[in-house]
């Protein structure tokens, strides 16, 4: 199963909070384990950076197949937080 959503999340923690909640309705609908270890439960974040009063967002980046919560967070705050951008 693959889930797509429209989340506009501005902090790397709600990312992670997010995943959290919707892991938990999964098993509550007895849908999927969430093993992210084991593979059950992945995710894939799309990342876009737009300066502070700019409407227009930044070039996309996306990062796949993380499988943890702390990773997720992790590659988020890389990704939002990078000099490059």
């Amino acid at each position: 199963m693959e889930i797509v959503s429209e989340p506009d999340l501005r902090i790397s923690g709600r990312g992670r909070t997010y995943l959290r909640e919707l892991r938990s309705v999964l098993r509550y609908l007895s849908v999927s384990d969430g093993n992210m270890e084991e593979g059950s439960f992945r995710c894939d974040a799309n990342v876009s950076v737009r300066k502070r009063g700019e409407q227009k967002l930044g070039v996309r980046t996306e990062i796949k197949n993380l499988n943890s919560f702390r990773n997720v967070e992790k590659a988020i705050t890389y990704e939002s937080t990078s000099s490059d951008r």
